[in-house]
């Protein structure tokens, strides 16, 4: 799982370089830089799980690798999203690839606020074994 993982970085790394880059993520891109971004989003629509296990702390990075290759890529987020949230006549992305989106658009928007306050809530009522890792619990969340 760690090659498909390299592979699966390796293919959207080329994201930013292959399909050029825009000067912000807010400029639409040119039908030439949609193009390749749909190559790069098909391969990655083969290479993924078609589910996704929140108990894998590899997916859990591999997530984060993407979000961070699409940020860089300098795309318009609507554009990506355009290619991986499906639609009448298309399936949606693998769901790496969707949360990946998701955190990339997140990043975006908290850019564009000013400084605030985060709050964390852990674990609802009966849901202590999701705080235990996978290896002490099969439903742990790490």
């Amino acid at each position: 799982s760690r090659l498909a993982h390299r592979s699966t970085a390796v293919a959207v790394g080329a994201m930013g370089s292959a399909c050029g880059k825009s000067n912000k993520a807010s400029e639409p891109a040119t039908p030439e830089m949609v193009a390749k971004l749909k190559a790069r989003v098909d391969e990655l629509k083969t290479s993924l799980p078609v589910s996704r296990d929140l108990t894998n702390n590899e997916e859990t990075a591999q997530v984060l690798t993407l979000a961070s290759e699409i940020l860089a890529s300098g795309i318009d987020i609507e554009d990506i999203k355009k290619l991986t949230y499906g639609g009448e006549n298309e399936n949606p992305a693998p769901p790496v690839l969707l949360s990946a989106v998701g955190a990339a658009e997140s990043k975006l928007l908290l850019k564009q606020t000013g400084p605030h306050h985060l709050s964390c809530i852990f674990a609802m009522y009966g849901e202590q074994n999701r705080l235990r890792t996978k290896a002490e619990h099969e439903n742990g969340q790490n």
